[in-house]
């Protein structure tokens, strides 16, 4: 059996550009990972690809990231093997925290290990900082906030460079006033709840609290461990879902 952990994202910063002809919008993001993680654990088989997920939200079938994965990668196994996938979630399902993409990914980087395919991988940024997660008891769905996004002629465009340099050079002030999120304005507007979060995080020592993806997660970026502390002790008073992360470190699969 091979374990690999898929963590979560949140985007530093998110421009919503044009809207393709196949439906889809050309974005420009940067993503931090973070050490909330879901945990996939591979074990070869004959031929067969099979997912198992307990997660009531989560289908185990052609349906899910993990499945599409994997048999997107199955030609390359010469000889041709199949693999039981098992997937624990701990990251919240629909919450713009990109866990279906993560458990993809890990899929894959579990299967150049356990099909030894030796294909490359990528390295992941180090840790400098901490994250406040807060999700409210609500779901948005990502199709549907794109359809409500509207473009303004005069809008300035945003740039993600500044993020980049921000997070390279560990300035975690600047990063955090530079966040930002095209998707947010609607998602306010539409869920206020939202809103509330992002006011319980302004907090003092917090540098900047942007939501992640299409919502309804928000992040506070802390600078120390004693902040993301204090912060995430004030707002579970509110009964909302909340997890202290901080950047995600290079992982490679175990065996187990």
């Amino acid at each position: 059996m091979l374990i690999v952990q898929a963590p979560a994202k949140v985007n530093l910063g998110l421009a919503v550009h044009r809207r393709r002809p196949d439906g889809y919008h050309d974005i420009s993001t940067l993503f931090l990972k973070i050490s909330l993680v879901d945990t996939v654990r591979l074990t070869v088989q004959p031929r067969e690809i099979v997912v198992h997920c307990e997660h009531p939200e989560v289908p185990s079938d052609a349906r899910n990231l993990v499945h599409r994965a994997a048999v997107a990668l199955q030609p390359l196994a010469v000889p041709r093997q199949g693999v039981h996938l098992t997937l624990e979630k701990t990251i919240p399902v629909a919450a713009g925290l990109g866990g279906g993409s993560s458990d993809a990914a890990a899929t894959l980087l579990g299967l150049n290990t356990l099909w030894q395919l030796g294909l490359s991988s990528v390295e992941l940024c180090p840790r400098t900082f901490y994250l406040v997660l807060v999700k409210p008891p609500i779901a948005v769905s990502t199709a549907w906030v794109y359809q409500q996004l509207r473009f303004e002629l005069t809008a300035p465009p945003k740039d993600t460079n500044i993020l980049r340099q921000c997070l390279e050079s560990g300035d975690i002030e600047g990063l955090g006033v530079a966040c930002f999120n095209d998707l947010e304005a609607v998602v306010l507007r539409h869920f206020p709840i939202v809103q509330d979060v992002k006011r319980a995080l302004v907090q003092p020592g917090v540098c900047g609290v942007c939501m992640s993806g299409s919502g309804p997660t928000v992040y506070a970026l802390c600078p120390s461990w004693d902040v993301a502390h204090e912060v995430a002790s004030a707002v579970r008073q509110r009964g909302w879902g909340v997890w202290v992360c901080c950047p995600w470190q290079n992982v490679t699969p175990e065996l187990a």
